[in-house]
């Protein structure tokens, strides 16, 4: 998932030019599956959980 995508969750322009010149023009797998859950962007409380350098990450909502 590109970051610009954000925008359409509400997320101002700045506010990706600035991500995607400091880290990534994609989300990792873990943050793209938590905007995909759609639990990230609508004000609910989120677990993520990466292992160091793993790919295969999870996001999971609490309770």
């Amino acid at each position: 998932m590109q970051v610009q995508s954000l925008e359409a969750f509400g997320v101002h322009r700045d506010l990706l030019r600035a991500w995607e010149n400091n880290y990534s023009k994609k989300l990792l797998p873990v943050q793209a599956e938590a905007v995909a859950a759609g639990k990230v962007l609508n004000g609910t409380s989120l677990i993520v959980y990466a292992p160091t350098g793993m790919d295969n990450s999870r996001a999971q909502a609490p309770g």
